[in-house]
């Protein structure tokens, strides 16, 4: 939910900007994503284009080791 209200306008509660992702678990998906935000804000994410300008504004980084971590 923190992702998804980062990423909406201001109007909406939002802070207009952009999301880094970092996945430690593999655990991030995409489907549920578009569920929180559908479900949370139906009015707004009801048109395809916001979805998908959401989907582009978070940067997901898998990372499996420590030292890979340290390193992004």
């Amino acid at each position: 939910m923190l992702s998804v209200l980062a990423t909406i306008p201001k109007e909406f509660g939002g802070l207009e900007g952009n999301v880094i992702y970092i996945d430690t678990e593999s655990a991030f998906s995409a489907a549920r994503l578009v569920e929180i935000a559908s479900n949370r804000l139906p009015d707004y994410f009801s048109d395809a284009h916001k979805i998908e300008k959401l989907t582009q504004s978070i940067s997901i980084y898998f990372i499996q080791t420590t030292e890979a971590l340290l390193e992004r």
